[in-house]
């Protein structure tokens, strides 16, 4: 067997190249124009540890949030079942995972719960995380004015993340949604959250 100068193994000649497969060599994943603005502007203005500059950070948060959208093109289950932990720390025997909805069917929702939200809200906010891609889709249902606001999230499973989250008058006052909920939600623990859809209590 013959070698030419480019490394490539030769049968016959020079046109009769072998294909290869090299799993273990992955591709490297295209930075966003974000991203790489970030990076730049941190290594131009510390030229050493620029990693600790506060645009880096942004870029890494950026890269992760971008992952995070990700999802659902992996093949994220909506219902996962396995050994998980909600928020407020209890153990879970299955979940929601949102990241599978697409952001198409997070606008078939928000559209539902305008069937429901009768009132004007003039802001919607999501909950970190969970609520981010809801509050997005609500958006487009704002109308301006002296109106409350409206936090949501995508799953109530103890009510912890708004007893949290609503500690000030525009979010304790505001309109509450959630896309599910674990179980019905009872009125002195609810905050007065409402779910689109609701699973019966468990026995």
């Amino acid at each position: 067997m013959q070698h030419n100068t480019h490394g490539f193994e030769i049968e016959e000649n020079e046109h009769d190249v072998v294909d290869k497969d090299y799993p273990e060599i992955k591709a490297r994943v295209e930075q966003t124009e974000w991203v790489v603005k970030l990076k730049n502007q941190a290594g131009e203005e510390w030229k050493t540890k620029c990693t600790d500059h506060y645009a880096w950070k942004a870029a890494e948060y950026i890269m992760e949030l971008e992952k995070q959208l990700m999802v659902f093109r992996t093949g994220a289950d909506l219902f996962e079942v396995g050994d998980f932990t909600s928020h407020a720390g209890l153990p879970l025997a299955w979940k929601i995972e949102c990241d599978a909805i697409r952001p198409e069917w997070w606008d078939g929702l928000a559209r539902m719960i305008m069937d429901y939200q009768t009132e004007p809200f003039s802001k919607v906010v999501g909950i970190p995380r969970g609520g981010m891609a809801l509050a997005h889709a609500m958006e487009k249902y704002v109308t301006p004015g002296d109106h409350p606001w409206m936090v949501v999230d995508d799953v109530y499973t103890t009510g912890t993340s708004f007893r949290e989250f609503c500690t000030d008058n525009q979010t304790m006052f505001a309109y509450k949604w959630c896309a599910f909920a674990r179980k019905p939600i009872e009125g002195n623990e609810s905050h007065d959250v409402r779910a689109l859809f609701t699973m019966p209590q468990s026995t």
